[in-house]
């Protein structure tokens, strides 16, 4: 009985909840990968090296804009007339070069649209970098919260065993019933399933994470339990941490960036108006070179209906862009009030778990020690270490998603895995 009292005080005392020490907080490494395996595994994912085409793709046609497709024309043609009046043919010449002219109003309508493309390439590279951080940060803590689960799983099947052991001596010495061992045996193969379903989830959430981040092959994964991960409260109060997500978020910038675009756009419809001119030289000869000409010619396009409505075209565009820009600014601004409320409400939630873990494990203290006198049963025992799993693994689960939370949070406020240097 000695020993029986000193498992359930090893695997009750295994992970305590409210005694977690303060210590670094998760994104200064409690919890977190290498910083520099993260940027390794961030910058070389697929879909930041598609950004990072795109970002190029547009700087380079920025620079077709502000070139222009105005190019230099060379027009010869030559003709031969029927022989004259002395046999001999007589041939006759053409030449002439032109070009168009780019007026100021569109000059200035294709380098507005050029920087604004640059700016959209650029706003839609970091953005590709913030969005595979959130995705590595959700696999990464997926896994954590797996890992958990299968730990907890782990410790009550090795009690449960430990039960079965005591139980099948008990029933040796004459003190127990067959129908005990019978119980406690179900409860253990009942855990024992459960076990391999959580290592198959941890399984499952590994591999999703490594494939999408190989990188992460090679990281240790931390030991839950000896984690020095208790949640605080954000550093700083919710108007601080909405403002600074709103000012640093990569999908407004690239909203408004897109709508920049979409105003010049329209600006350059309306220069579009206006045809552009083209000026040219011309030269020839007639008559068996007699006769020598060189001039000079202007042609102007005569516009058409087309241009206005083309312009018009252009205008509404515009106001969409500018629309959803400020639809995107609405939806930022009450994700980053969820994600405050998300970090605050999680370190809540997992004080008032630790509370009733506590008080689970107190309770389990007493049905064992009552079993061990004979005072209690063992549908008593099981129920009470069915209570402590329950409750340990909700406790350890709120503790992961609220430093998930907080790591998210800092995350989009750009204190965590900051590429904007990059």
């Amino acid at each position: 009985m000695k020993r029986m009292n000193l498992m359930f005080s090893i695997a009750l005392a295994a992970a305590p909840a409210a005694a977690w020490a303060a210590g670094e907080a998760v994104w200064q490494g409690a919890l977190m990968p290498p910083e520099a395996v993260v940027r390794d595994a961030v910058l070389t994912h697929p879909l930041v090296r598609a950004s990072d085409a795109g970002f190029e793709r547009d700087r380079a046609t920025g620079e077709r804009l502000r070139v222009g497709p105005y190019e230099t024309q060379l027009e010869a043609g030559g003709q031969r007339r029927a022989p004259g009046a002395d046999g001999a043919p007589e041939v006759d010449w053409s030449v002439a070069i032109a070009r168009p002219l780019r007026l100021p109003a569109k000059r200035e309508a294709d380098f507005a649209l050029g920087d604004r493309l640059a700016e959209r390439g650029r706003m839609s590279a970091l953005d590709a970098r913030h969005e595979t951080s959130r995705l590595l940060l959700a696999g990464w803590f997926d896994l954590l919260r797996q890992r958990a689960g299968a730990a907890q799983a782990a410790r009550q099947a090795e009690v449960l065993a430990e039960i079965v052991d005591v139980v099948g001596r008990r029933i040796r010495a004459g003190d127990a019933a067959r129908l005990e061992e019978l119980q406690a045996q179900a409860a253990l193969a009942l855990a024992d399933g459960q076990l391999q379903l959580a290592r198959h989830r941890v399984d499952a959430a590994r591999i999703s994470l490594e494939r999408n981040f190989p990188q992460l092959t090679r990281v240790a994964m931390p030991a839950i339990d000896s984690a020095d991960t208790r949640p605080t409260p954000a550093e700083h109060e919710r108007p601080w941490w909405v403002e600074r997500i709103m000012s640093v978020n990569h999908e407004i910038a690239l909203q408004r960036a897109e709508a920049g675009i979409r105003r010049a756009q329209a600006g350059r419809a309306r220069a579009e108006r206006t045809p552009d001119p083209s000026i040219g030289l011309r030269g020839s000869t007639d008559r068996a070179r007699a006769d020598r000409i060189l001039g000079v010619f202007v042609s102007i396009p005569l516009a058409g209906g087309g241009r206005a409505a083309a312009e018009r075209e252009a205008l509404a565009l515009a106001d969409e862009g500018e629309a959803r820009a400020a639809a995107t600014e609405r939806r930022v601004l009450a994700a980053a009030l969820s994600s405050y409320e998300a970090a605050e409400a999680g370190g809540r939630a997992w004080r008032a778990l630790a509370d009733a873990r506590e008080r689970s494990e107190a309770a389990a203290r007493v049905s064992a020690r009552a079993f061990e006198l004979g005072e209690g049963t063992l549908t008593d025992l099981l129920l009470a270490r069915r209570t402590v799993l329950d409750a340990a693994l909700a406790e350890q689960t709120a503790r992961i998603d609220a430093l998930e939370a907080l790591a998210r949070l800092r995350l989009d406020a750009h204190l965590l895995w900051d590429f904007d240097g990059d």
